[in-house]
């Protein structure tokens, strides 16, 4: 048995990437250097990934010594169809304009583009796109469906970079991709980020076939695939090779949480944490047949239906793990709370494991330590072996000298590495994994925050915390309630505590509220003169108990200007404000009286003053809108009755009919282009001075005609000489006792 200093001084992998920015002189090339130095590793294993890396690496050298750089100057992309290549300046016409090897960068005033319609589609061509300078990103928000479809074939591998942007809102439907779908080339992307993305079918991130995918230092976060494929990123051929460096991805959901690698995985300095499978993997799946290589990586809090939460090694796949934390991921398979199979479940049908220096943190809390020496585990499976006797269990997980029998195995087995007593009967939880205890976690406390009638509180509930975290409560009132105080006295709002013991605080909240019940209404008016003017719309109030004198700080009225135009309020302390939408009067009143009353007395509130209307109808209701604002809060809002207004009913033939029909008032220019003479119809319906003024595109304004309304005329033709006006647009407005109309035309 040897020592755990020896086998933590055994040699592993080291990673170094190397890569350099784009652009040396004049738009010239964009190289990226990648070398990975592998110490671990067999000889055949290590050529075969130094001639991988070597490969990708190398894939982008792209001859572009005559390449050109085109810019981005359009934020909006809209096509009708994926074949459309949009207009010039947009995204989708620059990347089609462009030849294999050319640079597109983003206008400096362009910080975002809108993608509406379809995908776009990179064929056959080697691009780089360049979002900003110095890390500055351009945002990419998809419209519809996917963003990048790439693609080239065996013939013809096509080579992308992709550089400081940031790809969200792909949503399931349409072109259901994920974010970016690639066969048949490599992809690197540098200091990207894939926020938010949905679909139904591939990975939320990015899907590619046939080729590479390098990324560093990017963010996968919040991404989501609705069937078998990963949150984020899915390897879908087993040639195909992945490489990860200072990546981050957290909360992604799919079949496989943030990760699927049917081909081989190198990841190093990555972070995976809070992410979700429905299947297995909840933060890597490699499936049948994958390699992973993991350096200076974290699995935290992820989860999965069944196998491992963090990772999970498929049939004949190969894990390779160094100097990796995995805590506090959970498997809601019907494991023990603290089995190992929540962190890293290997399949116990040819899937291998090899590393060291990793730490392992269990669900129950405890921290563990497991080392691992070549010279002690082979193909040792970190999964209970229930089903196998124990002779196979030892054998299949321990290296044993030969020719031993059953009970030499036993004997030679019967304490670990650091001296610990091994279980050999019964189920080997462990098998060959050995265990050390590091210091216990820290402790935590319950933090439960409730509340009276009346409010919320943001926290809510019970919750566990952290000794000495600091927590912030914030609590907010309900409608008719106010906020008092919390349970320990304090009155402060929010209210910060730092928790050192289990802690319970209570919101307490006061009812504020009026519960008098008002009622507002409008009585019936029925065979009105049509020619009447200064007509009055009494608004009553009453109130179901005795009231003091308050305040309605605003209550609205609608009614049909073809019938009834307002012209003033009573009292005359009330602030009256009219706001005309299609046909109807918006007539808001604020800062009204309401006078002391004795339950169920009835009292005037306001009058409205105004002029019946010979308009195109002979009746309207006159309505009370909600909500009305009382100065104090109310338990409900007061009950509102809508009046009504009727005209004496004409005859066919009368007045009514023959003078006014149409009664919008507008002002109509009859040539539009007029070199001496512009002659002009006016519409009137108020009674009142009338001016017209010709306006200039500089806001000039020259009055060239003034008038009253005061009889049955309502319709007015005037002819205006302009010949001493200079050549260009105006306007001509029509101004009324309450509005401006106005028409736009051209002196020639």
């Amino acid at each position: 048995m040897f020592s755990i200093k020896q086998a933590k001084n055994k040699p592993y992998f080291y990673a170094l990437i190397f890569y350099s920015v784009r652009q040396i002189i004049f738009h010239t090339k964009f190289c990226i250097f990648v070398k990975i130095i592998f110490t671990k590793f067999n000889k055949t294993l290590n050529m075969k990934i130094l001639f991988t890396t070597f490969l990708f690496a190398v894939a982008f050298t792209v001859s572009n010594l005559n390449a050109a750089t085109h810019t981005v100057t359009k934020n909006n992309d809209v096509v009708a169809n994926i074949w459309d290549i949009g207009e010039i300046g947009t995204l989708r016409r620059t990347i089609a304009d462009a030849n294999s090897g050319d640079t597109i960068v983003f206008a400096s005033e362009i910080s975002s583009i809108y993608l509406e319609g379809r995908m776009i589609n990179i064929n056959k061509k080697d691009l780089t796109i360049i979002g900003g300078e110095n890390d500055d990103k351009v945002t990419i928000f998809a419209g519809y469906g996917s963003i990048f479809n790439i693609w080239g074939d065996s013939t013809r591998i096509v080579n992308i970079v992709l550089q400081n942007l940031i790809f969200t809102g792909v949503s399931p439907g349409g072109d259901d991709y994920g974010t970016i779908r690639m066969m048949y080339g490599n992809l690197f992307t540098i200091n990207c980020e894939f926020i938010n993305n949905a679909t139904a079918a591939l990975s939320g991130a990015v899907n590619f076939y046939f080729g590479n995918y390098f990324a560093l230092n990017c963010k996968f976060n919040n991404n989501y695939a609705g069937s078998g494929a990963a949150g984020a990123v899915t390897v879908n051929t087993p040639q195909d090779t992945l490489i990860i460096i200072n990546c981050e991805f957290i909360n992604n959901e799919g079949g496989g949480g943030a990760l699927i690698v049917r081909g081989t995985l190198i990841a190093i300095n990555c972070t995976f944490s809070e992410n979700t499978s429905r299947n297995q993997g909840g933060g890597i799946y490699l499936p049948n047949g994958a390699t992973g290589f993991l350096y200076h990586c974290t699995f935290d809090r992820n989860q999965a239906r069944v196998g491992g939460a963090g990772i999970d090694v498929g049939s004949n796949s190969k894990l390779y793990s160094y100097n990796c934390i995995y805590t506090g991921n959970k498997s809601s398979n019907n494991m023990p709370e603290n089995d190992i199979r929540h962190q890293i479940h290997i399949s116990p049908f040819g899937a291998t494991f090899s590393g060291g220096d990793n730490l392992i943190q269990s669900i129950n809390g405890v921290t563990r330590d497991l080392v691992f020496g070549d010279n002690v585990l082979t193909d040792g499976y970190i999964i209970p072996l229930e089903y196998a006797s124990i002779a196979t269990k030892l054998n299949n997980t321990i290296q044993v000298p030969a020719g031993m029998t059953v009970a030499e195995i036993l004997n030679y087995l019967a304490t670990d590495q650091i001296g610990t007593v091994r279980p050999i009967t019964g189920n080997v939880t462990y098998g060959a994994i050995e265990i050390a205890d590091i210091k216990p976690p820290p402790p935590t406390y319950t933090l439960t925050v409730n509340t009276t009638t009346g409010g919320t509180t943001n926290p809510s509930g019970t919750s566990t915390r952290d000794s000495n975290e600091t927590v912030v409560l914030t609590a907010t009132a309900d409608s008719c309630y106010k906020f008092t105080e919390w349970g320990n006295g304090s009155i402060e709002n929010p209210l910060t505590v730092i928790i050192t013991s289990n802690t319970v605080l209570i919101a307490n909240f006061e009812f504020i509220c009026d519960t008098t019940k008002f009622t507002i209404w409008i009585n019936e008016h029925k065979n009105i003169d049509p020619t009447s003017r200064n007509y009055r719309i009494p608004i009553y109030i009453k109130a179901d108990e005795n009231t003091v004198e308050t305040k309605i700080e605003k209550l609205v009225i609608e009614i049909d200007r073809n019938i009834f135009y307002p012209r003033r309020v009573e009292p005359n302390t009330v602030n009256m404000n009219l706001n005309f939408i299609d046909s109807i009067i918006e007539m808001t009143f604020e800062n009204i009286t309401v006078p002391a009353l004795l339950a169920n007395e009835e009292k005037i509130l306001l009058t409205i003053r105004g002029d019946i209307i010979l308009g195109n109808k002979e009746s309207c209701e006159i309505t009370l809108k909600h909500p009305v604002k009382f100065a104090q809060d109310l338990d409900e809002y007061p009950e509102l009755i809508n009046g009504f207004l009727s005209l004496t009913i004409c005859e066919d033939g009368s007045n009514r009919f023959l003078t006014i029909f149409d009664y919008s008032p507008s002002i109509t220019v009859k040539e539009n282009i007029v070199s001496e003479m512009l002659e002009i119809e006016c519409k009137t319906i108020e009674r009142g001075d009338y001016s017209l003024e010709i306006v200039d595109l500089l806001g000039n304004a020259t009055t060239v005609e003034t008038w009253t309304v005061a009889g049955s005329t309502r319709i007015f033709d005037f002819k205006i000489d302009i010949s001493n006006f200079a050549i260009g647009s105006y306007f001509i407005v029509m101004n009324t006792p309450t509005n401006k109309y106005s028409a736009r035309f051209v002196k020639q």
